[in-house]
């Protein structure tokens, strides 16, 4: 069997794919009643080198994707850092990190985060201003900032509240006359 390199060879000098030999073997075994086809595939030996390498690269981009996207899962999975600082006069000092502690000072604590009384009374003023607001020209905004103030769920039945006693209705005529 010839190489590829030797069949193009042999093609471009004329001398064709197969010698009468072949030829007369191969249609002996054709029936008549059948139709005598004959397949010529030579492949053009710069193609397959070409191909070969293409394919090699395209290997090598598949493995960089999916290295950097293990890499993105493992950076997005972990736990972020947490580093605390206390910055007094003589100076910062890292306090915490990463779950471990280099030393508390007397100005830094931990604890969960639970709203101060200080805190509670500012967000009520807040809401306060914005419900009892008395700009007809933004009320609508006005009462929607007043109820995102609120856990989801309350502000929805908040609002439900307002429109199926009519209260919105009746701040707006009392805002008309």
């Amino acid at each position: 069997m010839a190489t590829a390199a030797e069949t193009i060879d042999a093609h471009r000098a004329g001398a064709g794919l197969f010698d009468e030999r072949s030829l007369a073997e191969d249609t002996s075994e054709v029936r008549s009643d059948s139709q005598e086809r004959i397949v010529d595939h030579v492949a053009d030996p710069d193609t397959v080198e070409s191909n070969r390498r293409l394919v090699g690269a395209l290997g090598v981009c598949v493995i960089i994707i999916l290295v950097q996207a293990a890499f993105n899962l493992t950076l997005y999975l972990r736990r972020p850092d947490r580093i605390v600082v206390d910055r007094t006069a003589g100076g910062d000092r890292v306090v915490v990190m990463n779950d471990r502690e280099y030393g508390l000072t007397d100005s830094v604590g931990f604890s969960p985060d639970e709203p101060t009384a200080g805190d509670k009374k500012y967000l009520v003023s807040g809401f306060l201003e914005l419900y009892y607001g008395n700009n007809p020209d933004i009320r609508d905004r006005q009462l929607n900032e007043a109820i995102q103030l609120m856990v989801a769920s309350r502000g929805r039945e908040f609002f439900e509240y307002l429109r199926r006693n009519r209260v919105l209705e009746q701040q707006s005529a009392e805002n008309r006359t």
